[in-house]
């Protein structure tokens, strides 16, 4: 299973237009002054939503991991040592590998909130360095 991260990134971006928010020129850097501390504010908690989202996805996987764990161990004709059970059977299953996909994707969409902060916080700075080289004019 491949994870289209362009896909997800382009989806995110759709719904968080992050470039326009981030972009300024004369006639708006006022209100994207104002506009600003919300912005990054409305991000911050995005991304911790995703943190906590992925840390609860982590918790799925080690339950899913201990079920099947007692499946192999309990459940099959074969007597199965633990290690047999970790290194082959585990990481083959379908369960086990949609999990894995589905914490890509929620990594992903971390990233994307981690680098949206990033740059609204940057914008703060790169419009007061404007503001700043405009007063020297």
């Amino acid at each position: 299973m491949v994870v289209d991260k362009d896909k997800i990134v382009d989806d995110l971006l759709k719904e968080y237009p992050i470039y326009d928010l981030v972009a300024f020129d004369e006639l708006n850097i006022c209100q994207k002054l104002q506009d600003n501390p919300y912005q990054s504010m409305k991000f911050q908690d995005q991304l911790i939503k995703e943190k906590n989202r992925y840390e609860e996805l982590e918790e799925l996987q080690e339950k899913l991991v201990g079920e099947l764990y007692h499946k192999y161990r309990f459940h099959t004709e074969e007597e199965l040592t633990n290690k047999e059970i970790e290194k082959y059977y585990i990481p083959k299953d379908p369960k086990y590998l949609k999990m894995n996909e589905i914490l890509r994707k929620q990594k992903i969409r971390i990233a994307f909130f981690e680098l949206c902060v990033k740059g609204l916080d940057r914008q703060y700075w790169s419009m007061k360095g404007f503001i700043d080289a405009n007063k020297r004019m």
